[in-house]
């Protein structure tokens, strides 16, 4: 752990502290918020619910498996500093910014030696389960979100 340049920790320092708190939170209800542009406030309102609550659960459910894991994480010894640990075309650059963002900190958490790499990888699949399986039931049952393109296809003649 003593090889890494301490610009490197202090960058994956930083990049952790975004992954837990309130941070996840915020971003998550702010995706909601954001999420349709030509939205009302009530659907706004409850796009940044859903989120939150896609959210949460997901959480609820890691905790879970973490318990029923139980597997050690690595020595204390080895962490590099102090780490609270206890997220198409409507919004491409976005939806990339934050999956990068993801990534990011999963990796910075195991370049600080607090998390094993397997278990980041895990979490990645984690999540991808989960998102999936939100975006899933929201589209079965959820209220009609659709993408809004700034052009229309011209329908061909006879179309009606």
């Amino acid at each position: 752990m003593g090889h890494r340049p301490a610009p490197a920790v202090a960058v994956a320092r930083a990049v952790t502290y975004t992954g837990t708190g309130v941070i996840p939170y915020a971003l998550a209800a702010a995706a909601g918020v954001f999420a349709r542009r030509r939205a009302t406030v009530r659907q706004r309102v409850a796009a940044a619910a859903i989120a939150l609550g896609c959210l949460v659960g997901g959480q609820a459910v890691r905790y879970e498996v973490m318990d029923l894991a139980a597997r050690p994480r690595p020595p204390v010894g080895q962490w590099i500093g102090a780490v609270l640990v206890r997220g198409f075309r409507c919004g491409t650059a976005l939806v990339l910014l934050i999956g990068s963002w993801g990534a990011l900190v999963g990796i910075s958490r195991v370049h600080l030696g607090v998390h094993w790499f397997t278990d980041v990888f895990g979490g990645w699949l984690f999540s991808t389960f989960w998102l999936c399986l939100c975006a899933g039931l929201l589209a079965r049952y959820g209220p009609a979100m659709r993408c809004r393109t700034s052009h229309q296809h011209p329908q061909p003649s006879g179309a009606s």
